[in-house]
C-alpha cells in the first residue's frame, strides 16, 4: 500500500506537468486555420489542417467541403469530386 501512494504521489506532478506540453485543437480552430492558408492561396496546407478533423466529429462534413474546395483550387478535379463522393456516401452532405 505505501509503495502505491508512494508512486501515486511521485508520479502524479509528472503527468500532470505531461499534460500541459499537448496541445488539441478543435474542429473549429483546425478548420479556421486551413480557412486563413486557403485565403493566402496555400491550398496544400489548407488540407494538412481540414484532414486533421475527426470522421466522428460534428464539422466533419465541413472540413471535407473545404477540402473539395482546396483541390479544386488546385486544378485536381477529380480529388475534389472524389472527396464529395465519399461525403455523399457517409450521407454527410
Amino acid at each position: 500500500m505505501k509503495r502505491i501512494a508512494f508512486l501515486f504521489f511521485f508520479s502524479f506532478p509528472l503527468i500532470a506537468i505531461s499534460q500541459k506540453n499537448i496541445e488539441e485543437k478543435s474542429a473549429i480552430d483546425l478548420i479556421q486555420e486551413g480557412l486563413d492558408l486557403y485565403e493566402k492561396e496555400k491550398y496544400d496546407e489548407s488540407i494538412n489542417s481540414y484532414s486533421k478533423v475527426s470522421l466522428n466529429d460534428t464539422n466533419y462534413s465541413v472540413a471535407q467541403y473545404e477540402i473539395a474546395l482546396s483541390y479544386f483550387a488546385l486544378d485536381d478535379y477529380s480529388k475534389a469530386i472524389t472527396t464529395l463522393k465519399e461525403l455523399i456516401n457517409l450521407n454527410l452532405l
